[in-house]
Parts: C-alpha cells; structure tokens; sequence
C-alpha cells in the first residue's frame, strides 16, 4: 500500500488544524518521463485552494507517489509538475477509496486506475489518439426553390409545383484526433461527412380547372416562349436530390478553466464543402399526350472555409462531460450549374419540339457561424458515447431562376439563371461512440 511519516503527519495535522485523520492518495505517473520526475518537483492544490503536502511512495524514480489529505477522502483539484520543458498543471478528478490516481503525461489526462478518463470532447484537447464515427442528420433551411408547370391567372404566373425551401439529408461522419507533443498546438484533427437525401413536390390542376402553360427556360428556336394550353389542365412532378461532403481539419489547444476541472479548447481550422443539387421534373398536360416537358438540373458548390472556434467542456460527473462551443469563418464559393430542357409538342410544328442546354458559373465570398452542443459519455478508458447538436449560418448558397411565365424571357429576356445567393441554415444531429488507443 502506502507509508505514512508519523512527524509529516502530525506537522501536517497541526498546519491544517485537522486531528489526525489523514487520507493517503496513492498516485502514479505513467508515459514519457514519468520517473524522471522528483517528487519535491510536485506540488498539489485542491479545488478550494488547499496545498496538499506530497510524499514518496518508495523509490524517488518509479513515478509513484502520495498526496496527504486532511480528512478521510480525496478531492479533485490540480497537480503541478516541473519537468525540464517546464511546469505542466493537470486537473485531477476526486479518486474513490481503495482506488490509485493514474496521471499519464502523454495526454495529460488524470484518472482512477479502475476508472473513465475524461474525453477529449467534440473533437477538441489533446486526450489520447481516437477516432470517433456516427450518424449525422442535416436539415438545410432557406434553400432556394425551383418551380415548374405555369397556372395564369388574372394577377399574373405561379409555378404549379415548387421544391420546399428545406431539405434533410442524412449520413455518417469520421474524426481522428492526435495529440501533439513538442509542438505549437496540442493535437491535430481531421473530420470527414458524407450525407445525402431527397424530396419531392407535385401539382395537378384539372381540365377546366383555369388557364395553364408550359413556360421555356429559354427562347425556342422561333422565339417562343413557351406553349399557352387556356383550361387543358397540368401535371408537374418534381424530384429534388443533394449530396454533401465535408473535409474538415485543424489545430487545437487546451486552456484548464474554472475551479471544477472544466476545459477551455480554441482550435483554427479550414474546412472544404461541396453541394451537389439534382432536380429534374415532368410537366404533361392530361388532354394531350404529345404535349411534354423534362428538364433536368444540376447545381455543383464548392466552399473553402477558414476559422476559428471554441468550446468549454465541463464535467456533470467523473464519467459526464458536456461542452458549448462557438465558431466564425471566412469562406470562399465556386458554383457551377447546367441545365438541360427537352419540349416536345406535336401540335405545335418543329418550332417547338427542341432541347435547350444552359450552363453557367459564378462565385462568392463572405462569412458564417455556428453553435454546438454535446454530451459525451465515458464508459471505460477506450470507449465513450456521445450526442452533439449545431446550428449554422452561411452566405453565399445558389439556386436557379427558371422561367415560369412568357414574360420572364419576352419582357426581363432572363433565360434560367443563378439566383440571388441566399443566407442559408443548417440544423445538424450527430450520435456516435469515440475509441481511444
């Protein structure tokens, strides 16, 4: 077990005015240069600003070591190590009777020898290497729309079916995360997601049931704009498919913060985004089976992001962390879209059976921001589980204009087009399980 000067623990008893209840915490230094370090290099302070008197535990050179408390029991406070690269303070969670304090110099972590380290948290501090992975479920809001079909009306042209201005995609996401020793940052990170999804929108108006027509997205070849049908009735179909894939990577530190051994973890980071957007849609019309239009579109964004970011990460319990953190970015986008319409009516003549294909690029920069929470679970030493919510905002997102009214290309002569770039949000929900080596 342990040995306990008698003369250390009377003096120390009177110090502290304690009687003579005195708890020894045994502890162990584990990792590079664990018995390199003297024991009169250590010194201990408890979260209420307590010194602690530190004592041998055998030999001065095997890493081991006692901590006297006052009282019948150990609490949590910070160690301070002087090493030849200078002193290095670790916070130290309270220890449980019968239990060794483990203290592991590589990754700065403290922990019950029978117990769960702390995590490194959302991909942030420099605990041991991990890789997490899990499932994440994206929700895009304030997505620009693409209408299709036309129902004229006195007040002017609206599409008959529209995609929402929100869309879900779900996915799975990959971290690893390295601590970094004798560097300028204390880890390094990478993170990749990948998530798709889809949706639909639809619209029919029966025969009789108003004036409709079929808008081009531009100018046929006799100059028409589009095929006005009077009550013949419409029906568009719409399918809307986007891709997203993520490469993020960076640099962070880890700052101790509070007195109840909470983390505070800046990191700088660039992150690179890509969208890839498919809408297609079908408009017939019921009374004439050789009247039809599909139009197929793809909208590609590219984002190149730069920033910083920072989470607190507080321990609810020796095995319960949960963390709130902020980010800003600067971003560049690249976007590029093609469009391929075919017409085909058999009553119309030649003039209107022809496929058009549009393409065009354009790019933006500007800035974003987001919030995150997350709850991680340690189960054991290698394993945890965890929970984390964001929210994020960005500039710069592209959508098309396609033509839904004759007026849209004889009066404005605006063909489909980019839109103006929308503000667009994203709501994202990750579960997962991290393991440690």
């Amino acid at each position: 077990m342990f040995r306990v000067s008698l003369l250390l623990a009377f003096v120390f008893a009177i110090i502290t005015g304690a009687a003579w209840a005195i708890y020894g915490q045994p502890v162990r230094l584990v990792g590079e240069g664990a018995d390199e370090i003297p024991v009169q290099s250590i010194s201990f302070v408890t979260t209420d600003g307590t010194a602690v008197p530190v004592q041998e535990d055998g030999d001065d050179d095997d890493g081991a070591f006692i901590l006297l408390f006052p009282g019948d029991a150990a609490t949590g406070g910070r160690i301070t190590l002087t090493t030849p690269d200078g002193e290095r303070v670790i916070d130290v969670p309270p220890v449980g009777p019968g239990q060794d304090l483990i203290i592991d110099l590589d990754t700065g972590m403290a922990y019950p020898d029978d117990g769960r380290p702390g995590p490194s948290g959302d991909t942030s501090g420099p605990g041991a290497p991990s890789i997490s992975f899990g499932y994440t479920d994206i929700n895009l809001s304030d997505l620009p729309g693409s209408g299709f079909g036309t129902i004229v009306e006195g007040g002017g042209e609206r599409a008959l079916a529209e995609t929402d201005d929100a869309v879900n995609i779900t996915g799975g996401s990959l971290t690893l995360d390295v601590p970094l020793h004798d560097f300028f940052a204390d880890r390094v990170f990478g993170h990749v997601t990948s998530a798709s999804g889809r949706d639909a929108a639809d619209g029919s108006i029966s025969a009789s049931g108003g004036d409709v027509a079929i808008a081009y997205q531009d100018f046929g070849p006799s100059n028409a704009t589009g095929i006005f049908l009077g009550p013949a009735g419409l029906d568009t179909r719409i399918n809307r498919d986007v891709d997203f894939f993520s490469l993020k990577g960076g640099f962070g530190w880890e700052y101790p913060l509070g007195d109840h051994g909470g983390r505070f973890l800046p990191v700088l980071f660039f992150d690179y985004a890509r969208f890839e957007t498919t809408t297609e849609s079908w408009v017939t019309t019921p009374l004439y089976n050789d009247i039809t239009q599909h139009t197929l579109q793809q909208v590609d964004q590219d984002y190149f992001a730069f920033g910083v970011g920072g989470t607190y990460v507080h321990p609810l319990a020796q095995w319960l962390f949960a963390g709130l953190g902020v980010s800003l970015f600067a971003f560049q986008s690249d976007a590029e879209f093609s469009s391929v319409q075919a017409n085909v009516c058999g009553l119309c003549g030649s003039g209107n059976n022809f496929t058009s294909d549009i393409s065009g690029s354009t790019d933006d920069s500007g800035f974003g921001g987001g919030v995150h929470v997350f709850l991680e679970a340690a189960l054991n030493q290698q394993f945890s589980l965890f929970a984390k919510a964001a929210l994020y905002e960005a500039d710069g997102f592209r959508g098309l204009d396609t033509p839904i009214s004759g007026n849209d290309l004889f009066i404005d002569n605006d063909p489909v087009d980019f839109g103006p770039s929308n503000s667009v949000r994203g709501r994202q929900i990750q579960f997962g399980a991290r393991v440690r080596f």
